[in-house]
């Protein structure tokens, strides 16, 4: 059988621009500190940063590149970095430490695409309603949050959840932004009140959520308002895991309320001792569009309870749907929960300030004769 390869490779690096600078920032270099750089750069320009610890706020009005120029290292702002001057811009941040917060504190008139590679952020503060707002975050760490934004790639990140706050870690709202919203093979691990790891209000594109792990006394995705009808492209809620650590006596892995998506739910885990309410408050008429199926509860025993790995002689182990395109790294049939499938979390895995490809997206079924289409997107520090 012969196969035609097309290979599409998307690095997360903006294109450079004829006039386009490299700035030097260090003690040891003309240009000292972050906000002075900022000041210098025009658009296109990268920042290139000396590992150490840079005093004071960074607020960014223009499409930049800022990340460490030494491969490996990391650069800490001890402020904050503010991006909600940046309209019609694109920002790339790599390598950089923000020990309080990144922040889009106004509303946006033009599309922002913010995109943060193999960083830690303690903290993210968005301005509700954010329609204009695509983020992208890569291998990332990330403490407490709270993402308003219209579209996303969120991949291979870790919601850390430090110092106590409540988890509502990604919203998306009201998009107006034409690409699908990617969620995959991240750790959502929440210490706070009840609440959702993920809250999609109103979204009028596809979204995929897949290979996630979320462990805390919440819920797992909240969906509201509107959606897409059938036949348009199906969203899609595949091999994650949902450890309940609560006592609230009731989890839910979806709940829906007036939703009218072409909606795949399926290969899903949940593990805990109390019931669950897979589906509820779902509006009646939006149930016909939702496919639920081959989605396992178990007890806590049946996983780590850090990792999400199924233990031995677990229920989810070929627990997930066994049609090959579903099939296991190893070529085993489909176990249900984050580590089941193609894209399980153990992708994700590498560690920080490694060359990696962060995500690549293939076709799960090929016709004979058709090209393979394949997207990857990779960053080197």
């Amino acid at each position: 059988m012969k196969y035609v390869i097309s290979i599409v490779l998307c690095t997360v690096a903006v294109i450079a621009q004829s006039r386009a600078a490299d700035i030097l920032v260090g003690p040891q270099h003309e240009v000292a500190d972050l906000q002075s750089a900022v000041a210098r750069a025009n658009d296109g320009d990268r920042i290139l940063v000396e590992p150490g610890n840079y005093l004071g706020n960074v607020s960014i009005d223009k499409s930049i590149t800022m990340l460490p120029r030494q491969e490996g290292t990391r650069y800490t702002v001890q402020g904050r970095v503010y991006c909600g001057g940046a309209s019609g811009k694109r920002i790339l941040l790599s390598g950089i430490r923000v020990l309080t917060a990144v922040q889009v504190q106004s509303i946006l008139t033009e599309r922002l695409d913010l995109v943060i590679v193999d960083s830690y952020l303690f903290s993210f503060q968005g301005t509700q309603n954010q329609p204009l707002l695509r983020v992208e975050l890569y291998r990332d760490s990330i403490g407490q949050a709270s993402w308003s934004l219209g579209s996303c790639a969120i991949i291979g990140c870790r919601f850390l959840e430090s110092n106590g706050g409540v988890l509502q870690a990604i919203s998306i709202q009201n998009t107006s932004l034409p690409e699908t919203n990617d969620i995959i093979g991240n750790i959502f691990q929440g210490i706070g009140d009840i609440m959702c790891a993920i809250d999609i209000t109103n979204a009028n594109r596809p979204f995929h959520i897949e290979n996630n792990l979320v462990i805390g006394p919440l819920h797992f995705l909240r969906l509201t308002g509107g959606g897409l009808n059938a036949p348009m492209p199906m969203s899609t809620i595949i091999n994650n895991t949902f450890i309940d650590t609560g006592n609230d006596g009731v989890s839910m892995l979806l709940e829906a309320g007036n939703i009218y998506y072409a909606l795949l739910v399926k290969n899903n885990a949940r593990i805990g001792t109390g019931p669950i309410a897979a589906i509820t408050n779902a509006t009646p008429s939006a149930l016909p569009f939702v496919v639920f199926t081959n989605n396992v509860e178990g007890p806590p025993s049946s996983v780590d309870g850090s990792t999400g790995m199924p233990s031995m002689g677990s229920p989810l182990i070929n627990a997930g749907d066994p049609d090959p395109r579903y099939m296991d790294l190893d070529l085993s049939i489909n176990d249900a929960g984050c580590y089941g499938g193609s894209n399980s979390l153990v992708n994700y895995s590498t560690p920080q300030g490694s060359a990696v490809v962060a995500y690549m997206r293939a076709p799960r079924v090929i016709p004979q004769g058709s090209p393979v289409n394949i997207q990857a997107i990779g960053f080197d520090r």
